[in-house]
């Protein structure tokens, strides 16, 4: 059972990895200073930030109202939620830009 968590730990940061060069690549690229690219851009981050907010909720309601949770893997959500939100924000580059 171990080994299927770090296949997933692996995958997560593959893709995060990826996000993250689809998202700088755009934006630093002559394809993000145009008016289309401000467009997706934008949109992007539309789509992104609330899974920030969202999640960050979700985890407070579960805190407070299921179980509690400890430091440690407090640390650990908040920050599988902001990777999560920069997966979010490549993937909706990588849509838009075929979609636009």
């Amino acid at each position: 059972m171990e080994w299927i968590t770090v296949i997933a730990y692996v995958l997560f940061m593959i893709m995060f990895i990826t996000s993250i060069v689809i998202s700088l690549r755009f934006q630093f690229g002559s394809e993000g200073k145009d008016e289309r690219g401000q467009k997706i851009i934008n949109t992007a981050y539309t789509v992104a930030f609330p899974v920030i907010t969202i999640g960050w909720l979700g985890i407070y309601l579960y805190d407070d109202f299921i179980q509690s949770i400890g430091y440690s893997t407090y640390k650990w959500l908040i920050w599988v939620l902001i990777i999560l939100a920069f997966i979010v924000h490549g993937a909706t580059i990588f849509i838009l830009k075929r979609k636009w």
